[in-house]
């Protein structure tokens, strides 16, 4: 298993503390058994037996499941299937690359393209969205791709591939940058929910309408929150 270099700026990351305690730590496991390129097999069975051999019990498949959920709404991971198996890429992995290629398939099919510098480091010259800023905290570096990210994240996660492009529009017409992280929550709500599961799928609306109509500030019957709860919380500031 190859080392991994975890910045401190992983203690103050918005995106990490965002997490709950199981998805932290379910995050931090899965950095050490990704490859060098942040990617991993996305079945949760898998993940479990790789970076919880020895805490099976604690952490069912069912809890894996949750904490990737997680990781995805607040755009930490990216899932994505190929040839309709699912995988895992940790954004802004920012590793030291020792592989010529990944294990896994990229997100966009292609090949990733290397190059082996002096010292003999090999790195990957399409940059994908695994190398980051270099604080090792899945934070981005503001070049502006955040939403493209997000969009690409949200399209490759609806189970509904239908008006793709015309949902991609949407996206960028009506979420906000604020709004992006809670539309992906929102959508991993929805994805588990015992409607969006039933009867082959029959009530899942197109992407398009899920953004019109605003449904990722919804809730699936079975998920309603407690009455003196609220759908998300709003950061504060204090002098």
């Amino acid at each position: 298993m190859p080392n991994r270099l975890v910045r401190a700026n992983i203690l103050t990351s918005q995106s990490v503390n965002a997490l709950s305690i199981e998805a932290e730590l379910a995050y931090r496991r899965l950095m050490s058994v990704a490859d060098d390129f942040g990617r991993f097999d996305g079945r949760a069975a898998v993940i479990r037996a790789s970076a919880f051999p020895l805490r099976l019990e604690a952490f069912p498949p069912e809890t894996i499941e949750l904490c990737l959920a997680e990781m995805a709404g607040t755009g930490l991971i990216h899932r994505y299937e190929v040839d309709g198996k699912p995988y895992l890429e940790i954004l802004k992995f920012n590793q030291r690359t020792r592989a010529a290629i990944s294990k896994y398939p990229p997100p966009d099919r292609r090949m990733t393209v290397m190059r082996q510098s002096e010292d003999g480091q090999v790195t990957d010259t399409r940059r994908s969205s695994a190398h980051g800023d270099g604080d090792g905290d899945g934070g981005g570096d503001g070049d502006g791709d955040g939403s493209r990210s997000s969009v690409r994240q949200f399209l490759d996660r609806y189970p509904k591939k239908i008006q793709m492009n015309l949902a991609a529009q949407t996206w960028l017409s009506l979420i906000s940058p604020e709004e992006e992280a809670r539309v992906l929550q929102g959508l991993e709500r929805w994805l588990v929910s015992e409607q969006w599961r039933s009867d082959g799928g029959k009530f899942v609306p197109s992407p398009v309408k899920f953004l019109q109509d605003r449904r990722w500030l919804d809730y699936p019957t079975a998920a309603q929150p407690a009455q003196d709860e609220t759908p998300y919380l709003e950061e504060v500031a204090f002098d």
